[in-house]
C-alpha cells in the first residue's frame, strides 16, 4: 500500500498560474451547457454524456499511449481509485444527475450543484488532511450565496419557494460523487500525469455510463443528429472533457482540492456569458452583480494555504 503527500504552505506566495489554468478549464466546461442545449434539441441527455465521453475517451487512451507508454505497475497497484474516479466522476455523477432531473427542475439541480465546493471537503479534510482558514470559508460561502442569486434571476424569494423532492437527493448524491472525485483526483494527481489521470478515469467511467445510456431508446434517433449536434459533441468531447479535466488536475497540483472545487463556481457564469455571446440572451444587472460576489468568493478562497508544506498523508490505495 502506498502514499502520497499533500503539502502546504503558509507563504504568501501564489499558484496564479494554477488559478489561471482552473479559470480557463471552467469556462470551457461552461460551454457545456450552450453545447447541450443544443445537442438536446436532437438526444436525450444520457446519450449525448454518452458519446461525449466515448469520444472524449478515444482521444485520451492514444494520446496516453503515445506519450507514456504502456501501463506501468504503478497503474495496476493504484488501478481500484482510478476506477473508483471513473465510477464517482464519470458515470455517478452523469447517471444520478440525469436521473434526479427526470423529477427535478433543472433550477433545484442548478442550486444544489452549486454546493460542490462546499462537500469537498467532508472528503478533502479526513482523506488529504486539508485544512480550511477562516477566511476561505467565508470565501465558499460568499461564492455559493453568489450562485444562488444567479439561479435565482436576482431574487432570493423565488429560491426560499422552491420545494424538494426525490429527484434533489439523487442530485444531492451526485454533487458527493462529484466531491469524493475530486478528492480522489487531487490523491492520484501526485502520481499520474494530468492526461493519465483524466484518461484512466474517464475509461472506467465512460464503459458503465455507455452501458446506462443503452437503455436510453434515443440511440434509434443517432441518423436524425445534424451537424450542429455533432458539432456540439465534438466541443463537449475535446474542449468540454479532455480540455477541462486536463487542464484543471494540472493546475489543481498546486492547490488543496477544496481550493480547487471553488473554481466550479465559475461554470454557471461562464455558461451566461456563452450564452449571450451564441444565444443572444440577454447580459442582466442580476448576472454581473453574481459574478462580482461568485468572483470575491473565490478571490478569498484561494487566499488560503497553497502547496509546500507536508503533511501526514491518507493511503488510498
Amino acid at each position: 500500500m502506498s502514499t502520497t503527500s499533500v503539502a502546504h504552505s503558509s507563504t504568501a506566495t501564489r499558484p496564479y498560474g494554477a488559478y489561471a489554468m482552473m479559470f480557463i478549464a471552467m469556462a470551457m466546461s461552461g460551454g457545456n451547457y450552450v453545447a447541450a442545449k443544443f445537442l438536446n434539441q436532437e438526444l436525450s441527455p444520457l446519450t449525448g454524456a454518452s458519446l461525449r465521453f466515448v469520444l472524449a475517451t478515444a482521444i485520451l487512451m492514444p494520446l496516453l499511449l503515445i506519450r507514456e507508454g504502456r501501463p506501468s505497475k504503478t497503474t495496476a497497484h493504484h488501478l481500484p481509485t482510478l476506477i473508483l474516479m471513473g465510477i464517482t466522476g464519470i458515470f455517478g455523477f452523469n447517471a444520478l444527475l440525469f436521473l434526479g432531473l427526470q423529477t427535478t427542475t433543472a433550477t433545484n439541480a442548478s442550486l444544489i450543484t452549486a454546493a460542490q465546493p462546499m462537500a469537498v471537503p467532508l472528503f478533502s479534510i479526513p482523506l488529504l488532511r486539508e485544512r480550511l482558514t477562516s477566511i476561505q470559508v467565508v470565501g465558499i460561502i460568499l461564492s455559493f450565496l453568489g450562485v444562488v442569486y444567479l439561479i435565482g434571476q436576482g431574487s432570493l424569494t423565488s429560491i426560499l419557494q422552491m420545494q424538494f423532492n426525490i429527484g434533489d437527493l439523487l442530485v444531492v448524491l451526485s454533487v458527493l460523487a462529484a466531491a469524493l472525485y475530486n478528492t480522489l483526483s487531487k490523491k492520484m494527481i501526485g502520481i499520474f500525469s494530468p492526461v493519465a489521470a483524466t484518461a484512466w478515469a474517464c475509461l472506467w467511467g465512460t464503459i458503465l455510463l455507455a452501458l446506462f445510456a443503452l437503455l436510453d431508446p434515443a440511440w434509434q434517433n443517432l441518423d436524425r443528429v445534424t451537424v450542429v449536434g455533432y458539432f456540439a459533441i465534438v466541443y463537449m468531447a475535446v474542449f468540454g472533457t479532455v480540455g477541462t479535466y486536463v487542464l484543471f488536475y494540472a493546475g489543481m497540483k498546486a492547490v488543496p482540492a477544496s481550493t480547487a472545487a471553488i473554481f466550479t463556481n465559475v461554470i454557471p457564469l461562464t455558461a451566461v456569458v456563452w450564452s449571450a455571446i451564441l444565444l443572444g440572451e440577454r447580459l442582466t444587472i442580476y448576472v454581473l452583480v453574481s459574478a462580482v460576489v461568485v468572483l470575491t468568493g473565490v478571490f478569498l478562497t484561494t487566499q488560503g494555504p497553497s502547496l509546500g508544506r507536508k503533511r501526514k498523508p491518507v493511503a488510498l490505495s
